[in-house]
Order: C-alpha cells, then structure tokens, then sequence
C-alpha cells in the first residue's frame, strides 16, 4: 500500500504497521525505496541495535 500512495503522489512522511508486517525487508522498502520514515512494532525475541557500533558486522540496509 506504501508503494501504491508514492505512485499515486499521495503525500505522507511516515509508514506505520503492526507487528505482523514488520520485518527486515519492510523495513528496508520503506527506507531505502520509498525513502520515508516507519513506526513498526517489534516482537520481544527480535535483536535490535540500538547504535551504531553495536551492529553486527553484516549489513542489512
């Protein structure tokens, strides 16, 4: 639906969804191709780095 609203020219700066939708490569779509901000909800058994220095090696973005 993000997709859909930036095609349509439809004006918006933030994504936001439940937890069902929020994984890595959401994250990533919203970030990278639609280059817009997200609020996701994040189940408690996710790892998430909360610097810079405190990310794995590999990279996801």
């Amino acid at each position: 639906m993000p997709q859909d609203c930036a095609r349509n020219r439809i004006s918006f700066r933030y994504v936001t969804n439940d937890l069902w939708f929020s994984s890595a490569q959401n994250m990533r779509a919203v970030k990278l191709d639609l280059r817009k901000e997200f609020v996701m909800g994040l189940k408690a058994n996710r790892k998430v780095a909360q610097t810079q220095t405190a990310r794995p090696l590999r990279a996801f973005w």
